[in-house]
């Protein structure tokens, strides 16, 4: 089975070799976004994402999306790839419903030209103080600026400009009738200061043709604005500082007059000639703007952790993981239709190698980011995720013949729910200070989190009861019920302990142990709660149905104290922050009374419920 396991991911990273072979080393060449070194694929995926809500094209990756954007702008100015899904956002645009919702650059950037003078004074409000719509606008502004900037990053190479004159293109030392770039007419600029500084000005013919060059100069310099593409690392590291610390440089940020920065720049421009011509010569190009910023970090840089994170982003495992939970799910299901036992073996087969590829999906972004993977919601529900599968999978140690089910369904579930999260949180972003120096904080995080794993897999255990309670004659299975009772305990004793150190980290980061925050409140809910069902339990106070009715509403508890308090937007934990979720939180709380309630009912017409 191992070697099964090992043959499909070894051929898996094999077909990937083979595929965009020629931009294996551009993908890796960093790049400084958000206070964190990453790879260009890392970087061109979280823009594409900004604007298309996807991280690659039909038969286009987001890294060669970003190199048309960066050097073919004709191309990259024509593609649709601009999302407006609301329509009154397009009708304010003035903009004709277009197929996938998605539009060009042109086409957006001339129209919020239109109605620039209504965007300008939304751009100084708070986004609460906006419409859906102003929102959107807004976030659509912004996106087309950075869109804008970023084309412009390399605006320096475009051939715009033609020298006509012999005399000074020999005087220049540059060639004649052929287009040139800012770059390379400034290389020899000096030269043509020296002339005009020493000319005699005779030669009219020869002046406008000088006088030509520096419009052409003042021109191209009013790209200079485009900074936000930072990738020339600082030479210089003051003692004492890391070398993320120190600033990085975008093409224009060049100071053209130093020979170090001239060669920094003429390695992305031969990247751009090869590109553009189409040769051999592409991968040898970034392969040198790579080991250039390998060499300039002195050993800062981690060339593997660069190769890895680009296969992190192409494999996707985590999407990987999710298909093989639903048809472990599908699968697992047949087995409770039919009671074949081959079913049952598939079944744990497919969810148990979906687990593996989650684990090693989780397990590279760790080794990423140096840190668990506890920083956002995003990363908090693919861990919570992979607990409840795993904790699932382990109750097959005790026969418990519907953990797949379960597993399956609520790795499904969660890693469905991950995906709305995935825009913001994905990017391996780094971690505010507070969250990212503290021991105890991780593992706080971790405790609690395999507190909520556990939970959620006792409650849908409990759904389980229920159900074949009250539709399946049965009084309930006496086995079925310890093993209940004792996943109740033990994600008590996690959820207790995860509590308990997060008292501990907020009293060594904040000086106080318990601060009555919301998400403090939560995790204290999920305490008390679990407490009060299984001490009524072992108190003989709560009988079988009424334990089974407060283990399974311990889904909601979690939720609400895992989701539900961020919508209060307020507390110290605003890492965890998040919008947009009110309803879903909603719907599933309605659901889960709904649910529980049919349950109940269905047990009171059979005069099945028993004394509280």
């Amino acid at each position: 089975m191992s070697k099964t396991i090992f043959f499909i991911f070894a051929l898996l990273f094999s077909l990937s070799a083979l595929a965009e072979k020629r931009l294996h080393y551009l993908k890796q060449i960093p790049v400084l976004h958000e206070g964190r070194i990453k790879p260009f694929d890392t970087y061109a995926r979280v823009n594409l994402k900004e604007y298309l809500h996807k991280d690659s094209l039909p038969g286009m990756s987001a890294s060669l999306w970003l190199f048309e954007v960066l050097f073919d702008q004709r191309e990259a100015y024509n593609r649709k790839i601009f999302k407006i899904n609301n329509p009154d956002v397009q009708k304010i645009l003035n903009l004709k419903p277009a197929k996938g919702h998605t539009y060009n650059f042109i086409e957006v950037f001339s129209a919020l030209g239109k109605v620039e003078e209504q965007i300008n004074p939304l751009l100084s409000l708070e986004p609460e103080e906006l419409t859906p719509e102003q929102k959107q606008l807004t976030t659509l502004f912004n996106n087309v600026y950075k869109y804008l900037n970023l084309s412009r990053s390399f605006s320096m190479f475009l051939p715009e400009l033609e020298i006509t004159h012999n005399e000074l293109a020999q005087l220049l030392a540059l060639p004649t009738g052929q287009k040139l770039s800012y770059f390379e007419i400034n290389q020899s600029k000096w030269r043509l200061r020296n002339y005009l500084k020493n000319s005699n000005m005779q030669d009219q013919e020869l002046l406008r043709e000088a006088s030509k060059i520096i419009q052409f100069f003042k021109f191209m310099e009013e790209d200079k604005f485009a900074n936000f593409f930072k990738i020339i690392p600082s030479r210089e590291i003051p003692e004492g500082e890391s070398f993320s610390d120190n600033p990085w440089f975008a093409a224009w940020d060049m100071d053209f007059s130093k020979p170090a920065d001239v060669l920094s720049l003429t390695r992305w421009h031969d990247l751009y000639r090869s590109y553009k011509g189409k040769d051999s010569t592409f991968m040898g190009a970034s392969e040198s703007i790579l080991n250039h910023a390998l060499k300039v970090s002195d050993g800062a840089l981690s060339a593997r952790k660069l190769w890895w994170e680009v296969q992190y982003n192409q494999f996707k495992l985590f999407n990987f993981a999710f298909v093989l939970y639903l048809i472990g799910f599908l699968v697992s299901m047949g087995f409770v239709i039919t009671e074949k036992k081959a079913l049952r073996i598939i079944s744990i087969i497919l969810v148990a190698t979906g687990a593996f590829a989650h684990l090693i999906n989780l397990s590279i972004r760790c080794y990423l980011l140096s840190r668990p993977p506890v920083s956002n919601l995003y990363e908090s529900i693919i861990f919570v995720a992979l607990i409840g599968v795993l904790f699932s999978l382990a109750m097959e140690k005790f026969r418990f013949q519907y953990s797949t089910v379960i597993g399956s369904l609520l790795g499904c579930i969660l890693l469905m729910v991950s995906f709305g999260y995935e825009k913001d949180g994905d990017n391996l972003g780094m971690l505010v200070a507070v969250l990212d120096t503290n021991f105890w904080l991780a593992v706080h995080v971790i405790t609690i989190s395999i507190g909520y794993g556990c939970a959620l897999v006792t409650s849908a255990m409990a759904h389980l009861f229920l159900y074949q309670k009250a539709f399946k004659n049965s009084l309930g299975d006496q086995q079925f019920k310890k093993q209940i009772h004792y996943c109740s305990l033990f994600s008590l004793f996690f959820v207790i302990i995860g509590t308990m150190l997060g008292g501990i980290w907020a009293d060594q980061s904040w000086g106080r142990f318990w601060g009555w925050d919301p998400k403090e409140n939560g995790a204290l809910l999920i305490c008390l709660w679990l407490l009060w069902a299984v001490h009524g339990k072992l108190a003989g106070v709560l009988k079988d149905t009424s334990y089974m009715v407060l283990i399974s509403l311990t889904s909601v508890i979690v939720i609400l104290a895992w989701f539900g308090v961020n919508l209060l937007s307020v507390g110290l934990h605003s890492y965890g922050f998040t919008e947009n979720i009110a309803f879903n939180i909603l719907v599933f709380v309605m659901a889960e009374i709904l649910i529980i309630g049919f349950l109940l009912l269905k047990l009171m017409t059979k005069n099945r419920l028993q004394s509280y």
